[in-house]
């Protein structure tokens, strides 16, 4: 089985309103799926905020003190985006690490200021990732995965993660089968759709010279048994955000 990643070339810049699919079409054509960026979704959806849009709440300020340091003073309009775009803040210092609307984890809400023009400009993730990847599988008729970059505890670097997709799974449940030696599995769920992000990450890319959508063929065998589409940890089975919510009320 040979499987071939391609960098998908010659995207413009676009913009909110922007037809992605137009861009996309031709490259996807017999691909299993196609990854695209977070940032170029958000884009067209018309995500891009001014900073001078908020106005920011006793809270957001208070934030944005606490975590001004010397050499930095935090911006309160920022702490406000990030509040509106954010279920719960996990912590607050001295970072925040926020519940997006859609049930990600993620430093800031996702919230970018590096990939938008403008120094007091913000990029939002996509509303609703899922709609998102579920209105390019209508129009491609390939299945798509929306990705985006995002640390990990205890591991530097950042790496792709899927923050929506259509058309394919997300887990592969191993339970209950047995592995190399015989043993039964009791733990293993792979999150297929992580992977597939994580690798197109590596070839989209960061800073000025990334590619937004990275196409993948000969993957199909890999994830068509995905079974499972729960891939954000339910609030009852996580005990690290217990822990951290815990924590917090200990503060």
């Amino acid at each position: 089985m040979e499987t071939t990643v391609r960098q998908v070339e010659d995207v413009p810049l676009l913009n909110e309103g922007d037809s992605l699919a137009q861009y996309l079409a031709d490259c996807v054509e017999d691909a299993d799926i196609v990854a695209v960026a977070s940032t170029v979704v958000s884009k067209v959806e018309g995500r891009k905020r001014a900073l001078d849009e908020y106005e920011p709440s006793n809270r957001a300020r208070e934030l944005a003190s606490r975590l001004s340091t010397e050499d930095e003073t935090k911006d309160a309009r920022f702490a406000q985006a990030v509040l509106e775009e954010s279920e719960e803040l996990l912590i607050e210092e001295p970072f925040l690490l926020a519940v997006t609307r859609f049930g990600h984890v993620a430093p800031n809400a996702g919230i970018d200021r590096s990939n938008i023009e403008g120094d007091d400009t913000v990029l939002l993730l996509p509303r609703a990732p899922d709609e998102s990847a579920a209105r390019l599988h209508e129009e491609l008729g390939t299945p798509v995965v929306v990705t985006d970059t995002c640390g990990r505890a205890f591991r530097r670097g950042q790496t792709g993660v899927a923050v929506g997709w259509s058309g394919v799974r997300a887990l592969v449940d191993w339970r209950g089968e047995q592995g190399l030696h015989g043993h039964e599995l009791e733990a293993t769920e792979e999150a297929v759709v992580d992977e597939i992000a994580g690798y197109a990450n590596l070839h989209m890319g960061e800073g000025g010279g990334g590619t937004p959508a990275v196409v993948f063929e000969g993957v199909e065998p890999l994830v068509a048994r995905a079974a499972d589409d729960t891939l954000f940890r339910p609030e009852e089975d996580d005990i690290v955000r217990a822990s951290l919510r815990e924590f917090k009320r200990k503060k």
